[in-house]
């Protein structure tokens, strides 16, 4: 399966849905919610909240981040995996650092993915709201325990590869190695060094300077 990358995709795209809607001031009526005070089964009616502290803002970007996911398809290279944003919309970069290693035949892309997001989204929507509450990256959602989609710990990128993860969790997981003619000595990087001119690496992942061999001229 793909849920540790599918993680990290519907968590990029529901925060890009959040903040369409940070600076809102929809107000919600609230005509059945129960009243603290008053004996069971019974509601207070006409209060309101601000859409942007309610919970419906949440499930509103998750359902719009999972139309989204058609967009994308599994990118792998050297070990590792990610679904890459092929076609972004206006407001977007794309990925375009992971155009080249798109796997055009694998059956996780399009409409397979945005399967995939809502069912998700159904088994974490709560986890999903609790971040947003809590001011936390959403991205977090998919690490803390052993059931979690990428497991309990988040890694640090390694040495050979770059961090693909936005701040505060930059230089750690999703990881991605290196492109041909680039390396990285360090762990926890965020790019990766460009090798000396007229030299280049064998493949990807390249973590020493060393593997910069000079390139054949024509």
């Amino acid at each position: 399966g793909v849920d540790c990358e599918l993680c990290h995709a519907v968590a990029a795209e529901t925060q890009i849905e959040l903040d369409k809607t940070a600076n809102s001031t929809e107000v919600i009526e609230l005509s059945r919610r129960p009243a603290a005070d008053k004996g069971k089964g019974q509601y207070n009616k006409g209060r309101a909240i601000k859409y942007i502290d309610s919970e419906m803002r949440v499930t509103d970007a998750l359902q719009e981040a999972c139309k989204h996911l058609a967009r994308y398809k599994l990118a792998t290279a050297g070990g590792f995996r990610a679904l890459a944003n092929v076609r972004p919309r206006e407001d977007q970069a794309g990925d375009e650092d992971l155009a080249d290693y798109v796997d055009r035949e694998s059956p996780f892309q399009g409409s397979k993915l945005k399967e995939l997001c809502e069912e998700m989204v159904e088994d974490s929507e709560g986890q999903f709201v609790a971040a947003v509450r809590a001011g936390v990256a959403l991205s977090t959602v998919c690490y803390g325990s052993s059931a979690s989609p990428c497991g309990a710990e988040r890694p640090e990128c390694v040495a050979g590869t770059y961090s693909r993860a936005s701040p505060p969790h930059a230089g750690s997981a999703p990881c991605w190695p290196c492109p041909k003619g680039t390396f990285q000595t360090a762990p926890g990087a965020t790019s990766c060094e460009t090798c000396p001119e007229k030299s280049g690496t064998a493949g990807t992942g390249a973590s020493t300077a060393e593997e910069c061999a000079p390139r054949c001229e024509a």
